[in-house]
Formats: C-alpha cells, sequence, structure tokens
C-alpha cells in the first residue's frame, strides 16, 4: 500500500507536469517551471509525504489490508489519470490567470504554489483509495503534515538566498493573484473530491 501511494504521488505530478506542457504548448507558451523549481516542488508532494508514508509502513504486518490481485499499474493509474487530468487544466487556468510578467518568466510563482497544493490533496485522497480507510491518528498526522508544509513554504519564501537557489521569480504576485490561485485549486480539489468519493471509494464502501 505504502509503495502504491508514493509511486502515485510521483506519477501524478508527472502526469500534470506533461499535460501542462502539452496545452501550454498549443496556446504557444514557455514551460512555466525550470528544473529547480520542479526539485522544490518534490520537497513538497514527494519527500515529505514519503517520509510520512514510511512511517505508516512501520506496522505489524498482521495489521496490513490485503491487495488485490490486479496488476499494479491496474490499481494506482486511473486514480492518477483522472487526477492529474483536473490538476493540469487548474494548473493552466492559475497559468492564464497570472500577472503578465509571470506568463513570460522562466518560473511561475503561482504554478509552483498550485502544483505543491494539488500534490497534497492527491496525499489525502491517495491514502483513502489506495489503504481502503485511515485511523484517526493517520488523519491527524495528514493535518500535521499540511501545518508543517505551510509554514515551511512561507519561511523558505522569505528567505532570499533559498528563493535565488530555487530559482524562484520575484516579486511575488500581489495578493489578489494567490486568491485567484486558491479559489482555482479548491474548486478543482472539490471536483476531485466529488469524482473519486463516486467512482472510487463507492466500489470500496469507504467513506471518505
Amino acid at each position: 500500500r505504502s509503495i502504491e501511494i508514493t509511486s502515485g504521488i510521483y506519477i501524478n505530478q508527472s502526469v500534470v507536469g506533461l499535460f501542462l506542457f502539452i496545452i501550454l504548448s498549443i496556446f504557444g507558451f514557455s514551460y512555466p517551471l525550470m528544473p529547480l523549481n520542479v526539485t522544490f516542488i518534490n520537497y513538497f508532494t514527494v519527500g515529505f509525504a514519503g517520509i510520512l508514508i514510511a512511517y505508516w509502513a512501520l506496522r505489524p504486518s498482521s495489521k496490513i489490508p490485503r491487495t488485490d490481485d490486479k496488476p499494479f499499474l491496474v490499481r494506482v493509474m486511473p486514480l492518477v489519470f483522472f487526477c492529474g487530468i483536473i490538476q493540469a487544466l487548474g494548473v493552466v487556468l492559475v497559468f492564464m490567470l497570472s500577472p503578465e510578467y509571470l506568463k513570460i518568466a522562466s518560473s511561475n510563482t503561482l504554478v509552483i504554489l498550485a502544483f505543491i497544493i494539488f500534490g497534497f490533496l492527491f496525499l489525502l485522497l491517495a491514502a483513502q483509495v489506495y489503504c481502503g480507510s485511515l485511523t484517526k491518528k493517520e488523519n491527524f498526522q495528514l493535518f500535521l503534515l499540511g501545518i508543517f508544509q505551510f509554514i515551511l513554504l512561507f519561511l523558505v519564501l522569505q528567505i532570499p538566498f533559498f528563493v535565488k537557489f530555487f530559482s524562484i521569480t520575484t516579486p511575488f504576485p500581489p495578493f489578489i493573484f494567490i486568491e485567484k490561485t486558491l479559489l482555482v485549486v479548491f474548486l478543482c480539489g472539490l471536483a476531485q473530491y466529488f469524482m473519486v468519493k463516486k467512482f472510487f471509494l463507492n466500489k470500496l464502501s469507504v467513506p471518505l
């Protein structure tokens, strides 16, 4: 189960990046992320989440639910693919709503923010779908992870050395654009929630 969640998160980020590249290329825009931006995003979407998932794996084998007999990719890819499409469309919309200087920059700060939040939302959904259910303790740990990442992201963006090292474009956009980004992510998150609840969790008879 831990491998399914970790793989799902990693592949999901790749799917979002692929669809983002295709859609923006069609409209004549350059890819809005630098390699170090992707590294920065991966710390939050894959790295810290992977630590928590690895911790969850350290439990008696008798408490680990059995997986079904379907091939690995058949179990993992449907959720990754459907969420990836919705997230990619959300990131494209965030890009289109960005101020002009970010649209032509090699690094779009709002796109980075959207990737990170979408990555955490996917973790919440993947944990439910791939594990079948989560304990109250595990849900609380996910909550703490979200708070930790929010505080860390805020602090890192206040330190000029890290901003420059990870090639994050400054000046940061006005708060109105951040609000638009959060609204887009929220709406896309709701769409993913209802899709997962209807097409994935109902089959498992597990409440979200």
